[in-house]
């Protein structure tokens, strides 16, 4: 069994149009809803944590990552900055170079990626994952790489606002 579990970064600043899109910090009610939501996710002891290397998606995550399971490594991983559904499941079948025998992985990325393939592989009917959504899905799947609608299951999910 794996468990697969997307959080999409939190509400980021439009606030100084000069900065790039990879640029883009929190808001402060962003930091406020990753905080909340880190307090109520509590302790995810087996959880390895990827992140977008896009500053709101990395700042989400070094939250969670500080309240849920900070003895493990935050991983920064490049494919995870997509906005494709396609390009995000081709950087988690991936995860298996990564994280060698870890069973329980955390990705912070983006929309509408993460609303797409949630509701590809599990069959949910989300509208829109929100800022400092998260989701859980269970896979039967022997190894990341097999990940697919065929193996997934929708598991629950924690929206904050």
């Amino acid at each position: 069994m794996r468990t697969l579990r997307l959080i999409r970064h939190a509400k980021s600043s439009w606030k100084d149009p000069s900065l790039s899109d990879l640029e883009r910090p929190l808001k402060n009610k962003g930091v406020k809803r990753a905080s909340q939501l880190a307090q109520r996710l509590h302790s995810l002891p087996d959880t390895v944590f990827f992140s977008s290397p896009a500053k709101r998606a990395l700042d989400t995550a070094k939250i969670i990552h500080r309240t849920c399971t900070p003895q493990s490594p935050l991983n920064i991983y490049s494919p995870l900055y997509t906005f494709c559904e396609h390009e995000l499941l081709l950087a988690i079948q991936s995860f298996d170079e990564r994280a060698h025998d870890c069973t329980d992985i955390c990705v912070v990325a983006h929309n509408p990626a993460l609303t797409l393939l949630t509701n590809h592989l599990c069959a949910t009917n989300f509208e829109n994952i929100s800022t400092a959504g998260y989701v859980v899905i269970q896979s039967t799947s022997d190894c990341w790489g097999q990940l697919s609608a065929t193996n997934c299951q929708y598991q629950d999910h924690l929206f904050i606002r």
